[in-house]
């Protein structure tokens, strides 16, 4: 099966952190890979989150509910999901551009894979990289 013939959702989850959210949507949206849907659900923000999400309009698929915790978030954003691949994104993280594209190639290149894990590069609130990488490099990811 070939990666681009993959359809991937990036599912966005947020609370209230609306000074880092555009940068993670504009990760998600900003995807080499052909297929990328972005679902984004906010968890009852009182900041200006809703408002910094409906100025995307029809660029993402939004969902409002009322406050109830990260992991009832993530569930109603995979609810709505339909693509074959499913990246979860915490609203104050970004996701490099190609970073859909190796996913699908790793889901193509094994058909008993269910799961891949990757390394993050920590940044600051700033949005600069601090060096610190998280597994560090010299730790192999579980398998």
């Amino acid at each position: 099966m070939a990666s681009q013939g993959l359809s991937v959702d990036i599912i966005v989850n947020n609370h209230n952190y609306g000074r880092f959210l555009q940068a993670a949507v504009d990760s998600a949206l900003a995807q080499d890979h052909p297929q990328v849907h972005v679902i984004v659900v906010d968890d009852g923000s009182t900041d200006d989150s809703r408002q910094i999400l409906r100025s995307y309009g029809d660029g993402i698929e939004l969902v409002l509910k009322e406050n109830g915790g990260q992991a009832s978030a993530l569930n109603a954003g995979f609810a709505r999901s339909k693509a074959a691949v499913v990246i979860f994104l915490d609203a104050d993280d970004v996701l490099r551009p190609e970073a859909a594209t190796r996913v699908t190639a790793a889901f193509a290149g094994d058909p008993h894979l269910v799961k891949v894990q990757y390394r993050m590069q920590e940044i600051a609130a700033g949005g600069e990289f601090t060096g610190t990488t998280k597994p560090p490099s010299h730790l192999p990811l579980p398998q």
